[in-house]
Parts: structure tokens; sequence; C-alpha cells
């Protein structure tokens, strides 16, 4: 598999996809993965320790006593510590390979695909007839001692599978930078750093104990269903603090680093630059309808992956519904809402509604309407995640849960540094016992 992670379709793509997991279990190759993955979180290591550290000046309680490196030494420690590693870099693969090859069959009972070494979750999600899932794999390993390795895959419906295996150059720029920017989105590295709140799932514990202080920590602050939460900006749901947190440093790396803003939209323009090649190559061989339908399902995907972790009316979300109208040679056709979906999601549909107005008298052609449509296209997919951000971003003024949001952040650190220095102190490693505590000496 190539370093962009993106595999061909078919039974080596199956193979590889399994190939990969496993490899990622063994000593060496773990700890090559755990480095490349601190290098390529190097931008959100470093933005969520200045949010902590600016929330540590304005705060006359709660204290953050690390740095960046501090931060990117617990990583490291906790990959050893429990041996394995959550990786935030998503990899593309075909959904029904990766459900052949790790998902197994729709009848395999639960309890029994997690006893497989190799196994996979796949959320059923779809829009109209369409499945973007985000799914995940895990292998385990017992040899020579117990260790994991997860990952995310963006997952391709069938019927696109040929954006894989296309020898078109503008066919793998799609897949390559679509899959930039949903890792831009994945708050996986979070889970990495706490592992023991999702133990069983996408992690395992080396030593088969769930005494850590984090474990703790996530005991007293979260529920385990999201359905509990009192309204969408509480936090007391892990899934929900996870994009929240994720979605602030991203935030405010967007806002402070003129680069890594930069290099964000560079990627989005570099993605709708391709897709418009692309799909211009099908119309002129004739296939209009199939070239309509690659723009929608490559844009759905795009919007699907933004609304993870950016509000409806973030900059990005504004370009990439500009480009897609852009590029759209049917708009009376771009948007597929279904009744069943709107009976589905019942009252989330109708705050997607809300959130999402169509000012009456708007003409029903213009473009506003059009990109209205689509956003609460994809807000169906799932309502609360985006109801969710716009509680955090532009509902929320309170400072009471900003505060509350840093306070949960630093006690997690807090929590992580402890039972890093238990781990030393339990391994005899005293010169990195001597490092670790001099960076929040």
């Amino acid at each position: 598999m190539g370093k962009d992670q993106i595999i061909k379709p078919g039974r080596k793509g199956q193979k590889d996809l399994v190939n990969w997991l496993r490899k990622g279990t063994q000593a060496s190759e773990l700890a090559r993965r755990v480095d490349a993955e601190i290098e390529t979180l190097a931008p959100f290591l470093d933005g969520f320790s200045e949010r902590l550290i600016d929330a540590t000046s304005r705060s006359a309680y709660y204290h953050y006593r690390g740095g960046k490196q501090h931060l990117a030494d617990i990583f490291r420690l906790q990959a050893n510590r429990v041996g394995g590693l959550v990786t935030s870099t998503l990899t593309v693969a075909s959904f029904r390979d990766f459900k052949e090859a790790i998902r197994g069959p729709d009848t395999l009972p639960v309890e029994q695909m997690q006893k497989r070494k190799t196994r996979g979750f796949m959320p059923a999600r779809h829009i109209g007839d369409e499945k973007y899932v985000l799914a995940f794999g895990q292998h385990t390993s017992n040899f020579p001692q117990k260790s994991y390795f997860s990952g995310g895959f963006l997952t391709i419906d069938p019927a696109y599978d040929f954006l894989l295996e296309d020898p078109n150059p503008a066919a793998r720029k799609i897949m390559e930078n679509l899959r930039a920017m949903a890792t831009y989105g994945n708050h996986d590295w979070l889970h990495q750093l706490t592992p023991e709140a999702v133990m069983g799932s996408i992690a395992e514990d080396r030593n088969g104990e769930h005494t850590s202080i984090v474990k703790a920590w996530h005991n007293i602050h979260f529920l385990d269903d999201w359905e509990q939460m009192k309204h969408y900006g509480d936090l007391t749901y892990y899934e929900a603090f996870l994009h929240t947190s994720h979605a602030r440093t991203f935030a405010h790396l967007y806002a402070t680093r003129a680069d890594f803003r930069d290099n964000v939209h560079q990627t989005q323009t570099d993605l709708f630059i391709a897709l418009g090649e692309y799909t211009h190559a099908q119309r002129a061989a004739g296939e209009q309808e199939l070239a309509h339908k690659t723009l929608h399902y490559v844009g759905n995907y795009l919007l699907l992956s933004l609304m993870r972790f950016v509000p409806m009316d973030h900059p990005l979300m504004v370009d990439a519904l500009n480009q897609i109208h852009a590029l759209d040679t049917a708009p009376e056709k771009a948007v597929c809402i279904s009744e069943q979906d709107e009976k589905t999601y019942g009252r989330e549909y109708a705050k997607v509604l809300e959130l999402l107005p169509i000012p009456e008298g708007t003409p029903a052609t213009s473009p506003e309407v059009y990109k209205t449509l689509k956003l609460r296209e994809v807000a169906t997919f799932y309502p609360s995640i985006p109801m969710l951000l716009n509680e955090v971003f532009c509902g929320n003024s309170d400072t009471s849960f900003i505060q509350e949001l840093e306070k949960v952040e630093i006690e997690m650190m807090t929590c992580l540094g402890r039972d890093m220095q238990r781990f030393l102190e339990k391994s005899a490693d005293k010169k990195g016992l001597a490092l670790f505590t001099r960076d929040i000496a």
C-alpha cells in the first residue's frame, strides 16, 4: 500500500487491507507508525497545547503544566503502555472490500465479530441509495505480546469503485485530496490519548487491566449514550466532547496559522480542480449522468467530512458549496432528501430545517436555495453533529461553556501525565522518567 493509503478494489485490495492492519501490530512497524502519526499530527498537538496553555493563563484554578513536546511524549508513551495505536490518518478503500475482508457478513453476531483478530465496524449511513461510510478496522496480535492497530477507513460505494482504479491521474488526485480533507476532521488522535474510554471496541489493554487514572476521568465526566445529553451543547457524552475539542483545536489553528489555513484551502481547491477535470472527461465521453452523480458523490463526501469539524457557515463550507454549484450542469437533480429521511430523523430533521432556513419568497432556482438544500441533505445524514457544532460556535456564547470544556481537557491531560509517570516508574525507566517530569517542572 502506498503512502497515500488508497487501496484498489478487488481480491488483491482485500488482502492489502488485512495485511496493512496486521503489519501495524509488529513492534518495529508500530513504532514507525507512531512516529509518523506524531509528525502528521504536529499541528494539532501544538494547537491543543497552545489552547490549554492559554486556558491556564486565564484560570486561577486549572493549570496545564505541559508543553508541545510533552504532549508528543504522552502520545508515544501511551502507545507503548497499551501496546497499540489508533491512527487518525484515514485510508480509502472500497466499501465492498472492507465489508468482505474485515467486517464479515451482516449475519455475524457482534460477540463473534469482536473475538476475531481482524475485525471492523461499519455504521450504516447513506444519502439516497449511496453509501457514505466511515468504517473502522482493527487487528489484534498476541505474539510476542499483546498489541493492536486500529484505523479509520473512508469507504467508497461500489458504484464509484472506478475512482479507486481509473488510470486517469485526476481520479487519484480526487481520492488523495478527499482523504486529506476527511483526515483534517478526524478526532481519533484523542482516542489514542484516551484509549481506556474505548477498550474492547477500537482499543485493547495489553495488561488486561482498566485501572488507569484516565479511565476514572472518563467515568466521572461522561455518559455512554448521545441520546442522554441534555442538549446539543452538553459535553457529558464522550464523543460529543471529542468532536468539540477537535473542532475548537482546528478553529484555533485556522485562525492563528496562515500556513495551516492556506494548506487546508489548497487541498480543497486541488480536490475541485481534479473533480472538474474528471467530470469534464466523463461528459466528453457521453456519460453526462455519471458525471453528475460523480460530482455529487464526491461533493457530498467532502461536505460530510467538513460537517464533522466546522459549522455550516464556515468559509470551507461556503467555498465547497460554491465549487459544487459551479461544476453542476444539472442543478435541478442535485438533492435527494427523501420522505423516509424526514420520518427517520423526526425531531432532529425539524431542527435541521430550523438551522438551515430558506427565506420566504426566495426563487426555487436560486443558488442560495440550491446550496441550502445541499446542506440540509448532508445534515440529515447525521443531524446531531451539525447541531452540536452550531451550539459550540454559534449558539452558545456563554464563556462558562468554554471554561467547562477547557477544564475537562486540562483534567484529561493531568490524568494522562500521572498515568505516564506510573508507567515509567513501573517499567523502571529512570532516564525516561527524568526527561518526562522535566517537561512539566
